[in-house]
């Protein structure tokens, strides 16, 4: 099994933060065509980094605006995440 990198992590942790589709979308891909478990990209980093994020919604440090961008980042992650699974 594949290890999810340090690196990797970040750069889709960062991507969710700033509600960037397009990186997040393509980071995911790409742990997915190194072998990462789809379950792993959840576990790792989807579910920790929007906990995070809602943490900081309901702390009034972000928005509405960037919680929302947040979510549809990770809509298209989990989407990648649900078709590499069911192969």
């Amino acid at each position: 099994m594949v290890e999810i990198s340090l690196d990797q992590l970040a750069r889709l942790e960062t991507a969710l933060r700033e509600g960037d589709n397009g990186q997040a979308e393509a980071t995911t891909q790409q742990l997915l065509d190194l072998g990462i478990d789809p379950y792993a990209i959840v576990q790792q980093i989807r579910i920790p980094t929007l906990t995070k994020i809602g943490q900081e919604f309901q702390d009034s440090c972000i928005f509405l605006p960037e919680l929302m961008m947040a979510g549809e980042a990770a809509q298209r992650v989990t989407s990648l995440v649900d078709q590499a699974s069911r192969k």
